[in-house]
């Protein structure tokens, strides 16, 4: 796939720096990003030293409900510079990864992407011939390019994700030690955190439906879910409790999402 290489830009946002802003900048919505706050893993004890949790942003240009909703402008900012705001509050990831489809590497998303200065994210642009719905496809080659222990999903229909639920997302994620967990308080929408194993998701891949590789996570939220409405769920719900070595009232959601991955 097509790859822009950017380096992270730190920005001193005192009054004397901004009067130094070229003009294109303003004409992109003024976008506003802090100084980067990633932290150095070394000295880091909420999270293993080995484990690497980078953050891919699907997005694409195309949607049927409403067409180029990344780019709609609200107070002149672009939905998609709200979110990549935001991710770069997260203190427990590492890269943050815009993943696009192929056809939008020229379109005005990526262009936008592309000439966006001040950013500390990556752009990847699928190869050729990976379908746009094929999404689960996009992330795997993102991996290949960026590999990592575990990444964030977040997709860019969620603008305003709070950057905290992403870091508690990834901090319960790795003392867990499940394959895949997922964070939505209240379940409000657009507040949905996801948190996936990299290796994991690699071997799931070749067993994925359609509809599955649309939507990246679908795969493992329908086998680990915990809810009986199906022989499915009851027979994976038998297979659960037979692997708990301790009394049921033990193990509470994480602790039964670990036996289940």
């Amino acid at each position: 796939g097509r790859r822009y290489p950017y380096s992270i830009c730190h920005w001193l946002y005192s009054t004397r720096e901004n009067k130094g802003r070229d003009a294109g900048n303003k004409l992109r919505g003024a976008l506003f990003l802090p100084k980067p706050r990633h932290e150095a893993r070394e000295g880091r004890e909420d999270i293993s030293p080995a484990m690497k949790v980078n953050c891919i942003v699907q997005v694409r240009l195309a949607s049927t409900r409403l067409p180029g909703k990344a780019l709609l402008r609200i107070k002149g900012k672009p939905l998609i510079g709200y979110l990549l705001e935001r991710l770069s509050l997260c203190k427990k990831t590492d890269k943050t990864i815009v993943a696009i489809p192929h056809s939008d590497w020229n379109s005005p998303l990526g262009l936008f992407l592309r000439e966006w200065q001040a950013r500390p994210f990556e752009i990847y642009s699928a190869p050729e011939g990976v379908a746009d719905e094929d999404v689960a496809n996009r992330f795997a080659h993102v991996l290949q390019r960026y590999p990592c222990e575990a990444f964030v999903r977040i997709c860019a229909d969620s603008p305003l994700v709070d950057p905290a639920l992403v870091d508690q997302a990834v901090e319960a994620f790795a003392k867990g030690g499940a394959a895949y967990l997922a964070l939505r308080p209240m379940n409000i929408g657009g507040q949905c955190v996801e948190v996936v194993n990299a290796e994991a998701f690699a071997a799931a891949l070749t067993g994925m439906t359609k509809e599955e590789r649309e939507h990246v996570t679908l795969y493992f939220h329908r086998r680990q879910s915990m809810m009986v409405d199906t022989q499915a769920d009851f027979d994976r719900l038998c297979f659960l409790i037979g692997k708990m070595d301790k009394p049921h009232t033990e193990y509470g959601w994480l602790g039964c999402l670990r036996l289940l991955s």
